[in-house]
């Protein structure tokens, strides 16, 4: 995303290339190397690499060149070296796919100022978005990540602590639960354009006005493997109870982070009733359908 690095696939592997090498070929580093892995539909043919995509989250997404339903992806593409997570099958997709990735407008490249194209002769006014996730190993830590558009040149982060940075993708550790108005700012020569985002972190805040966290399940129904994520909520010690209709907990798995791949398979087909809790403190609850 930040166009130092370059990735490359083949079937079986995935490279990266530093850009600001004197000799590009040579500044090659194999990040992922698939073994035997098989896809479910395209048995007994292993598993492939297929084509790549950035996405909206700056993450990138690597499609099975078989007929598959999961999506790999390089959660840190900006990270030199095998630091920058190349995540097998960290999608699963309600159906089957065929090599191909999901794709998106970029409609709000905007002008580039004095270039051949720029006939309309309006400046980038950048406009401030980002995102963020937890560390996967200590919650308390959160990496933050800029995505705003119009050509941004500088930025500022407020934390809601007292704390702030002027890098582009800080992190940034919290040392107590709570409510924190998260902001940043970016500009260039022509404006600044502020975005704020309310984090609640751990379950201190369930009673806030505010609190209102999003968990979303997919694929429901499940087969086998499902996703939760969660919006909106940064949970400490989360876990994801399933219990069947006469209230029996059938089913446990602890959550990492935001989002993790749950294992349903064992259940039997049926309707079952989930319940996501941080610690002894209910998030969210909803309807699970097995097939």
């Amino acid at each position: 995303p930040d166009g130092k690095l370059l990735y490359i696939c083949t079937r079986n592997f995935v490279y990266q290339f530093d850009t600001d090498a004197e000799d590009l070929l040579s500044s090659q580093v194999v990040v992922k190397q698939l073994g035997d892995e098989v896809c479910e539909f395209s048995l007994p043919f292993p598993e492939d690499f297929g084509i790549m995509q950035r996405g909206p989250d700056n993450k990138i997404y690597i499609s099975s060149l078989q007929q598959c339903t999961n999506l790999h992806r390089i959660n840190h593409p900006n990270v030199r070296g095998p630091e920058c997570d190349v995540e097998y099958r960290a999608i699963i997709t309600p159906t089957y796919h065929d090599g191909t990735v999901p794709t998106y407008n970029t409609l709000r490249l905007g002008p580039l100022d004095g270039s051949a194209a720029d006939t309309l002769g309006i400046d980038n006014h950048p406009v401030a978005r980002f995102w963020y996730e937890p560390d996967t190993i200590d919650q308390s830590t959160i990496q933050f990540y800029d995505v705003s558009y119009y050509r941004p040149e500088s930025w500022l982060w407020t934390f809601g602590d007292g704390q702030s940075s002027s890098e582009r993708h800080p992190s940034h550790v919290y040392f107590e639960d709570g409510v924190y108005e998260v902001c940043l700012t970016v500009a260039n020569e022509n404006s600044e354009n502020t975005s704020c985002q309310t984090l609640h972190i751990g379950t201190v805040s369930t009673e806030d006005p505010g609190f209102d966290p999003k968990v979303n399940i997919f694929p429901n129904p499940v087969e086998d493997y499902t996703r939760i994520v969660i919006n909106g909520y940064l949970p400490n010690d989360a876990r994801l109870n399933v219990y069947d209709v006469q209230g029996r907990k059938v089913a446990s798995h602890p959550i990492q982070g935001i989002e993790d791949v749950v294992y349903l398979g064992a259940l039997t087909v049926g309707t079952y009733i989930y319940t996501l809790v941080d610690g002894q403190t209910e998030i969210s609850t909803g309807k699970i359908l097995k097939i």
